[in-house]
């Protein structure tokens, strides 16, 4: 196929007031290439500079952190949160610019699915508690599973087997939260 073909693709284009050098656009994506601290380090730049070099007309970084830590999807998420982060957003931003590339950013909260927070035992920040269903990354524990774990857990640790004589007798009992969340101690 000839470039004739892709003249219209390849010719400049315009979003409201944004000049493109072509029609040719990088979506945003979770590349995990950000520093682990949320700010964007040269393997970021250089990913992002190769696109721009080869001729992208418009790259959307994506998952750009606005409440980061909090609300982050992957370790290596680049975060927009906080003035600490500009510096390497403002030289990946110059350095995309001097290959003729425009730069976006998708700003991004993962919400029930911020596996970060979830792994960090951070509270979820979401609207509303949301409903159960097949698939989830997270589920109530039952009443049987907690014993089990636990039970498990000690008499492998200290030989013990009657953990649960001693919940009933200091008035702890276990019930499943209406919330959504684990279950635990009421």
């Amino acid at each position: 196929m000839g470039t004739s073909k892709l003249t219209h693709l390849l010719s400049p284009g315009r979003i409201g007031s944004l000049e493109v050098r072509n029609r040719i656009f990088m979506s945003p994506m979770g590349d995990n290439l950000g520093e682990g601290n949320g700010h964007v380090g040269e393997r970021t730049k250089r990913y992002f500079e190769a696109r721009a070099r080869g001729g992208v007309g418009l790259i959307i970084v994506g998952v750009g952190g606005i409440a980061y830590p909090a609300g982050a999807c992957i370790p290596n998420q680049v975060a927009v949160s906080d003035d600490v982060f500009l510096p390497g957003l403002q030289d990946l931003t110059k350095r995309l610019h001097a290959h003729g590339a425009k730069v976006a950013i998708q700003l991004q909260h993962a919400g029930k699915v911020a596996t970060q927070d979830m792994a960090c035992g951070r509270p979820m920040w979401v609207p509303s508690v949301p409903e159960m269903k097949a698939g989830d990354l997270f589920n109530d524990l039952t009443l049987e599973e907690i014993r089990r774990r636990l039970l498990e857990e000690l008499q492998q640790k200290a030989g013990l087997g009657s953990v649960w004589r001693f919940f009933d007798r200091h008035g702890i009992s276990f019930k499943k939260k209406r919330s959504g969340g684990r279950a635990g101690s009421a």
